[in-house]
């Protein structure tokens, strides 16, 4: 598995370079890698007549990317260059956000429409605009809540560089895949899976952006979860990578925003809402973790009222809240969230992800 990571990701950087030197010099086409036994090679596809420097233009993009050969092939009409596999697709730049000036991104030929993974018949986003504010134990206290009413559960752990699902949840073995799928792992009731349950947990994951997003693309695509009531995604902190390929990957039908009362996560929680907002995700409310201190019970009335949004929960500062691992009998109550989201998915029991729309 992480083999795959690392040749989705190489094809990344290569697709990438090669369509910075075709926008240099003003060309734009299709690119397709092939990577066979540690050998990559690449076919471009223009449109247009050949052109006696085609062969300057593919020495050039051939050492800009690194690739053995690239082969430049002219068409009339465009056309698309064969590929055994799609290669990462960068996403637009998100209303207010920022473009990519480094170029790490490539230009998708088509994006699918985002969809439920099979067999899943709800998906519940749980985010947060800053790290450090108690959301994958939210997270997770909600995927044991929904369990405890007889919901078919499993969680997901989105987060690449600090995965926490092996400290909430150990399990003895890394996953396994089966069929070019991944096996979720099962604890307490639940199915789980995080990169952290495939690589060492005394490494750091220092991966680049690229890599990031094809791990985060393999573990919502190749993931194979069986009947599920409700998918409990724990997302990274903040709006990078990994919420990307998300929400262009997989439809929402709701978030769940987690903040804390600090001055900070006015921003935030804005933040976070604006996301979600854009694709269309309802985000049903927030729960503010670690109250009871100094900094008070509450966030600005004002932020709520701007966003539409209500606290469905408050977790006080306290050593239960944060105790691991967890267990199905000992999760913390969010009933307020739980609440929110079942009446927010309906009669999930009874319902597909096809029929949901």
């Amino acid at each position: 598995m992480m083999r795959r990571f690392k040749e989705a990701a190489r094809k990344g950087r290569a697709e990438a370079q090669i369509r910075r030197i075709l926008d240099e010099k003003g060309l734009a086409g299709d690119v397709g890698i092939r990577l066979l036994e540690d050998r990559m090679t690449a076919t471009v596809v223009l449109k247009g007549a050949p052109d006696q420097g085609d062969e300057a233009l593919e020495k050039a993009l051939a050492q800009g990317s690194g690739i053995e050969r690239v082969t430049l092939v002219r068409t009339e009409h465009g056309g698309a260059a064969p590929s055994p596999a799609p290669a990462p697709q960068a996403p637009p730049a998100p209303k207010g956000g920022h473009s990519d000036p480094l170029q790490l991104g490539t230009k998708p030929a088509q994006r699918p429409e985002p969809t439920r993974p099979e067999g899943v018949r709800r998906v519940v986003a749980v985010a947060s605009g800053k790290g450090g504010v108690g959301k994958s134990t939210v997270a997770a206290n909600l995927a044991l809540g929904l369990a405890s009413q007889g919901l078919k559960v499993g969680l997901l752990d989105l987060d690449i560089h600090g995965p926490s699902l092996p400290v909430l949840f150990p399990v003895a073995e890394k996953l396994k895949s089966e069929d070019g799928k991944i096996i979720p792992a099962e604890a307490e009731g639940l199915k789980l899976v995080s990169l952290g349950y495939m690589v060492d947990e005394r490494q750091a994951v220092a991966w680049r952006g690229p890599m990031v997003m094809n791990a985060a693309r393999q573990l919502i695509d190749d993931t194979g979860w069986g009947e599920l009531d409700v998918l409990v995604v724990d997302t990274p902190p903040g709006t990078g990578d990994a919420h990307l390929s998300l929400v262009q990957r997989m439809k929402l039908d709701a978030a769940l925003l987690v903040a804390t009362p600090s001055p900070l996560a006015t921003a935030d929680v804005r933040r976070g809402a604006q996301l979600f907002e854009r694709v269309g995700a309802p985000v049903v409310g927030i729960v503010l973790n670690m109250t009871g201190g100094p900094l008070g019970d509450d966030l600005e009335p004002a932020l709520l009222d701007d966003l539409d949004l209500d606290i469905l929960d408050r977790l006080p500062m306290a050593l239960d809240t944060a105790r691991t691992p967890l267990r199905s009998g000992q999760a913390v109550p969010l009933p307020g969230a739980t609440e929110k989201v079942t009446s927010l998915l309906g009669d999930v029991a009874g319902d597909s992800g096809e029929a949901a729309g």
